[in-house]
């Protein structure tokens, strides 16, 4: 079987290899786009997060407690995770500009340009630093932004020869599709596929005016949740 990415709606992704399978920022419960639930992750190799927003975190701590995988994330990230039962021998801290290799392959930390807190218990709790991940798997080298705003240090991920770029364009908080576009004329990744977008009123995007306005030489491929994308 060939790599494949698969979108699970908003900004949560899946990774399925011959050999592995990962998750990405999972938000699940309440997200009107999900195509799946906690339930349907009984096996999972890892689980990358990339801060604590709501969006990113609200099904990881089950997730993580139910299949015992790999979990990466930043310090902030990680009490949490812990004061919720997770398991702390399963947890990875990493900080931005770290590389580390894993059984499913290759994790690069990069920076976002966010805001960022854990709410929990009627209490917004410190969430360290956001992050975006470049992730090999099978040679081949996806980037999931996070939230992030447009920033210069993005020039930096044109040397990575992306294959991927997964970008927010939703704006309120992050990149618009204007700012994101730009971003992809940047990191010049052999795809674009937008994310981040409409699942709430205030991030309503087009990602069609999107695509129009990304370089020629950038595919863009807008996926529908549980649409998958061979890598």
């Amino acid at each position: 079987m060939a790599t494949q990415l698969q979108f699970l709606g908003h900004a949560s992704f899946k990774i399925q290899s011959d050999y592995s399978s990962l998750v990405i920022d999972p938000f699940f419960t309440g997200n009107p786009y999900a195509c799946c639930t906690v339930d349907d992750f009984i096996a999972l190799d890892a689980m990358l997060l990339t801060h604590g927003h709501f969006d990113h975190l609200r099904d990881a701590v089950a997730i993580a407690r139910q299949t015992e995988c790999a979990v990466i994330c930043n310090d902030k990230v990680a009490e949490y995770l812990k004061s919720q039962g997770v398991n702390p021998e399963t947890i990875t801290v990493m900080k931005s500009g770290e590389s580390r290799n894993f059984l499913f392959g290759k994790v690069t930390v990069v920076p976002a340009v966010h805001t960022s807190s854990i709410q929990a218990d009627g209490q917004e709790l410190p969430d360290g630093d956001p992050c975006g991940y470049v992730i090999e798997v099978d040679k081949h080298k996806v980037y999931h932004a996070g939230d992030t705003m447009l920033f210069e240090g993005m020039k930096e991920l044109r040397s990575m020869a992306i294959d991927i770029a997964l970008l927010p364009i939703g704006g309120t908080y992050t990149m618009n599709a204007d700012e994101a576009a730009r971003a992809a004329e940047m990191i010049h990744p052999r795809e674009v596929i937008p994310m981040h977008y409409n699942t709430f009123p205030n991030i309503t995007a087009d990602p069609q005016a999107f695509a129009k306005k990304v370089p020629a030489d950038v595919a863009v491929v807008v996926l529908q949740s549980s649409e998958k994308e061979t890598l």
